[in-house]
């Protein structure tokens, strides 16, 4: 066992390595200094925020699981109840790490008698509260862009469902066929809504955060967790071309490399559907990594309990920055550089794995006492992958995010 589990399924040990993979990548992009590093360190630097690209493909495939499952199930979605189960694993922590930030930012201006700072945070904090600070630049809160998107595709991605499942007059494995359709349609839009974006406004920063603009990255997902949930031969399939798959997510890491608006356009098409290769794989070998030499399943599991706790250490880098940023300002000489790299690296572990016991695991048991998993009410009926884990696994420790 890697660590105590949350309430709920069974995880899947190579999803949990690529979450791992992904956290790690965004802890390297906001390293103190990474720029000014080592070769490698300055290469994971700069790709690093691919990290976040990953969260997205895996939220879409394991969120659209979950949902696809109930559709077998009833035939139609619990709204307020999918909602509700992922207010509880999302809010408690986002507003812990956040609001721990602002009380901190509302105390020091408070004590100089900063009124128009006291201002800026409040409707800091209400933009965040409602999950729109995606749309808002400057960055109302440090890097919680990512889980206002994911906060966007929770509600909008059931509805899609629903929608299609009623035009389908109540059959929903009829329905679920359009989704690779959508899926396209959606890629084809967005993309075309990059394309036509004036350059000078994408340097303001809007394509990188705005949902309308990344939103394709989440829907690829969805669209593999319809291959593996209703076409299991054909994900089997697909998963079967590992080398071309492996390629092509190392072929897109080098997108952090092209020009910012061709990144901003294409790059960020190109990322997902290289990254979303590395999902299939990890879904159809679930456990990828326990077996072998020694020191490759250590390196595996390390990288799963990342992956175990990715949320709240994504959360927990974030509150850390700010932190960091206050109390360097207060010391009379900076640091050494690689002190200073090692402590954040170490320190957002910490505070990621602190904040999942306080916080999130505790909240994750009263959502189960509240809306406890229909898993424990009726057997799994999706067909199982080779590797033998359900491709359709209860998602509620996926994070994106990114």
């Amino acid at each position: 066992m890697l660590a105590p589990r949350p309430p709920g399924p069974a995880r899947m040990f190579a999803l949990d390595m690529l979450r791992g993979l992904a956290v790690l990548l965004v802890l390297f992009t906001h390293l103190p200094g990474g720029q000014r590093s080592i070769a490698p360190v300055q290469m994971l630097n700069a790709i690093g925020w691919c990290g976040v690209d990953l969260f997205f493909v895996l939220s879409g495939f394991l969120i659209s699981g979950l949902l696809y499952k109930e559709l077998d199930r009833t035939g139609g979605l619990n709204l307020p109840r999918f909602w509700l189960r992922r207010g509880l694993k999302i809010w408690p922590s986002y507003f812990a790490a956040y609001g721990s930030i602002v009380a901190l930012e509302a105390v020091a201006a408070s004590s100089r008698g900063d009124l128009p700072a006291l201002s800026r945070i409040g409707r800091r904090t209400l933009v965040n509260s409602i999950f729109v600070q995606n749309y808002f630049v400057p960055l109302q809160w440090p890097h919680s862009w990512t889980i206002a998107i994911e906060e966007h595709f929770y509600l909008l991605l059931p509805l899609l469902l629903l929608a299609m499942t009623a035009y389908s007059r109540g059959r929903p494995g009829t329905a679920m066929r359009g989704v690779p359709i959508v899926g396209a349609a959606v890629a084809i839009l967005v993309l075309g809504l990059r394309l036509a974006t004036p350059a000078q406004e994408a340097l303001t920063g809007s394509l990188y955060y705005r949902t309308h603009y990344r939103v394709d990255a989440l829907m690829f997902g969805v669209v593999l967790g319809y291959l593996g949930h209703h076409c299991p031969n054909v994900f089997a399939r697909l998963a079967r071309q590992g080398p071309l798959l492996l390629l092509l997510a190392a072929s897109a890491l080098l997108v952090p490399l092209a020009p910012v608006r061709l990144i901003h356009t294409w790059g960020f098409t190109l990322l997902y559907l290289g990254l979303g290769g590395l999902v299939v794989l990890a879904a159809s070998r679930p456990d990828f990594g326990l077996e072998g030499p020694r020191p490759l399943r250590w390196s595996a599991r390390a990288l799963a309990l990342l992956g175990v706790y990715s949320y709240t250490i994504y959360l927990g880098h974030s509150a850390l920055e700010w932190l960091r940023r206050e109390a360097i300002e207060r010391l009379p000489a900076p640091p050494p550089p690689w002190l200073d790299q090692v402590a954040f690296l170490v320190l957002s572990v910490v505070a990621g794995v602190t904040l999942s016991h306080a916080v999130e695991r505790p909240f994750l048991r009263l959502r189960e006492r509240l809306v406890p998993s229909r898993r424990r009410a009726a057997p799994d009926p999706v067909p199982m992958p080779p590797g033998g884990s359900s491709l359709g696994t209860d998602p509620k420790d996926a994070r994106v995010t990114a």
